[in-house]
C-alpha cells in the first residue's frame, strides 16, 4: 500500500513538473534565424528537418557583389555560370544539377521561365536583397519539378515609412554600365517595394 502511494505521488510530481511553463527555463533571443524556404512557413533554422543556408544583406554588401549571380556564389554547393561579361546571361547550378533543375524564387514567387526553365540572375539588383535562402537537394514535393536540384529563395527588403525613390548607376571599362531604380514606402499594413 505504501509503495502504491509513493508511485502515485511521484507520478503527480512528474506531471506537475511537465506542466511548468517552458519560458522559465529558456531565454528569448532576438538573433534567432528564421527561414521560409524549407517548409513554406516561417520557422527557426535550428528546428528544420533539412539544412538551409542563408546569406544576409551584410555579407552581400561586404562581398561587393555587382549582381545576384555574384552574391549567390557565396552559398556553399552553388556554381554560378556567366555567358560573358557583366550583364550577360547568368545561371545557377546546385550540387551538379542543371540550371533548369534549380527553382529560383523572389519572395516565394517562382522566376523560372516556362520555356527554358532557367532564370537570368544578372537582371536582379543586389541592393534590394535582404537575404538569400538555399535549400540544397530535392524540394520537388513542396515546389514542383523545377526544384529537383534545390530551391533558392531571394527575400527582398520590405518597404515602409515615407515614400522614397533611389537611383544608382555605375560605369566601367569597355562600355560597361549598370543602372538601378527602386521605389519603396508604406503605411499601416501596406508595404511597397519595387525594383
Amino acid at each position: 500500500m505504501l509503495f502504491m502511494k509513493f508511485r502515485l505521488l511521484s507520478a503527480a510530481v512528474m506531471v506537475a513538473l511537465l506542466c511548468l511553463p517552458a519560458s522559465a527555463a529558456t531565454t528569448e533571443d532576438d538573433d534567432i534565424e528564421v527561414v521560409v524556404t524549407a517548409t513554406r512557413i516561417e520557422q527557426p533554422a535550428a528546428g528544420l528537418p533539412v539544412t538551409v543556408n542563408v546569406v544576409k544583406a551584410e555579407a552581400i554588401t561586404a562581398s561587393q557583389a555587382r549582381n545576384l549571380g555574384e552574391a549567390m556564389s557565396l552559398l556553399p554547393g552553388v556554381v554560378v555560370k556567366t555567358q560573358g561579361s557583366l550583364g550577360a546571361l547568368t545561371s545557377v547550378r546546385v550540387r551538379g544539377a542543371t540550371s533548369t533543375q534549380v527553382l529560383v524564387m523572389v519572395d516565394g514567387r517562382p522566376l523560372n521561365s516556362a520555356q527554358s526553365g532557367t532564370v537570368d540572375l544578372a537582371d536582379i539588383p543586389v541592393a534590394d536583397v535582404e537575404r538569400i535562402e538555399l535549400l540544397r537537394g530535392p524540394g520537388s514535393s513542396l515546389y514542383g519539378a523545377y526544384a529537383l536540384g534545390g530551391v533558392i529563395n531571394i527575400i527582398t527588403k520590405k518597404g515602409g515609412g515615407p515614400a522614397r525613390t533611389e537611383v544608382s548607376s555605375a560605369a566601367g571599362s569597355l562600355g560597361t554600365s549598370n543602372y538601378n531604380l527602386s521605389h519603396s514606402g508604406g503605411e499601416g499594413k501596406l508595404d511597397i517595394h519595387s525594383m
